[in-house]
């Protein structure tokens, strides 16, 4: 079985393409964190350069089915 990295950054031409897999487990402190130092190298790395971010989200769905509290913050703040 194939697993999903839970970050990358990779960088063409024209912008810098930053994933992360938001698992379950984590809450809006974890993955602000992660974000935010994934955009800082990016960055460092990659200077001024247009940035797109991409985000898999795993669990995080309340009753009614919608993205919970974390992702929804997640989501607006990034």
């Amino acid at each position: 079985m194939k697993t999903k990295e839970q970050t990358k950054i990779e960088s063409d031409d024209r912008a810098v393409a930053i994933y992360h897999l938001v698992y379950e487990h984590e809450g809006f402190e974890d993955t602000a964190q992660i974000l935010f130092n994934l955009v800082k190298q990016t960055q460092q790395k990659h200077p001024e350069k247009k940035r797109n971010l991409y985000l898999d989200i795993e669990g995080h769905i309340d009753d009614d089915g919608v993205f919970d509290t974390t992702c929804l913050n997640c989501k607006t703040s990034f």
